[in-house]
């Protein structure tokens, strides 16, 4: 458990040779050597810092906070969150962004910064009010204005060199896509294209395939080319999606990107697969593999192997 502390409204108190924990109508009383742990859950020291300042087994110290847990005493740590750098100025990309804040990934890089136009505040989260601020700007202001409100901290990224991942709710600039290449940081695109979402493929450089692979798979005798290019890499798509689909595709989209620091990379589902949304809510889930002439890092590091492609539809 990394770095336990009390649940608000949660206190301790000497009782017994002990320590009392409870919220004054319900608690419990820790005694023995473990009872000398409960001062110092107070959220500064992990469990394997506790054990050694008091030099205590991890095991006792563990079976502490578990128990603590379990009764509902210590506070629910959020999941790891890292830097998410976004890229994108739709409505989609407005609301990827607060989902992303009220869902706990605090430190968010906003990367597009054109000018907000009016088409742009029609009842997402901008307003009438930004029109004319860098898109950046006037996201990044709202966002302030609700966390004011709830009586949170805003947390801004410094800058893009720390994002451990990229995302968009278009298709990446050409010098983004090769940036992230370069540098081996995953990125993750999302579309909306009529009254259908695509949510994928997440490129992890080196381990799968990259965006480039995905173009050629497409172009290589696949009978759904077409529309799978218009809806993954027009330069423009959708700007102007109805609200309830552009909620929608934010919603999943960060889904996608908490599960991203949940359960790390290699298990991620959309690691070279891409999911269609479409308006009567069916799914097809289509899974692509590294193209032999591409070239990307896959290449380098594991050969051409299983070049072929998969297609699944889900109902």
């Amino acid at each position: 458990m990394t770095h336990p502390r009390f649940a608000s409204g949660t206190f301790y108190a000497p009782l017994r040779g002990g320590q009392y924990v409870g919220d004054g109508v319900r608690g419990t009383l820790i005694t023995g050597e473990a009872a000398a742990a409960i001062p110092l859950i107070n959220g500064r020291r992990d469990e394997s810092e506790i054990a050694l300042s008091l030099d205590l087994p991890i095991p006792t110290v563990t079976a502490l906070l578990t128990r603590l847990n379990d009764l509902g005493y210590l506070a629910q740590v959020k999941p790891r969150t890292g830097v998410v750098a976004i890229y994108g100025s739709d409505r989609s990309a407005q609301l990827l962004a607060l989902n992303l804040y009220l869902c706990g990934v605090e430190d968010l890089v906003l990367m597009d910064r054109r000018p907000v136009t009016l088409a742009d505040s029609g009842g997402a989260l901008l307003t009438p009010a930004e029109v004319g601020k860098p898109f950046s700007t006037a996201v990044t202001e709202r966002i302030q204005e609700i966390v004011f409100l709830s009586r949170s901290t805003l947390h801004p990224a410094p800058s893009v060199q720390d994002a451990e991942l990229f995302v968009s709710t278009q298709a990446f600039p050409p010098e983004v896509e090769a940036e992230a290449m370069r540098t081996g940081r995953p990125h993750l695109v999302s579309a909306t294209l009529g009254s259908a979402i695509t949510l994928g493929p997440l490129v992890l450089p080196g381990r799968t395939g990259c965006l480039r692979c995905q173009r050629l798979r497409i172009r290589d005798n696949d009978a759904h080319a077409d529309s799978i290019e218009r809806g993954l890499y027009l330069a423009r798509v959708s700007e102007l999606a109805p609200l309830p689909l552009a909620q929608l595709a934010a919603s999943l989209h960060s889904l996608a990107i908490q599960e991203f620091f949940r359960v790390g990379t290699s298990t991620h589902p959309l690691a070279n697969t891409v999911l269609t949304i479409a308006s009567t809510l069916d799914v097809s889930s289509r899974s692509f593999t590294p193209h032999p002439r591409c070239g990307c890092t896959w290449n380098q590091h594991t050969g051409n192997q299983n070049t072929g492609n998969q297609h699944t539809d889900q109902k």
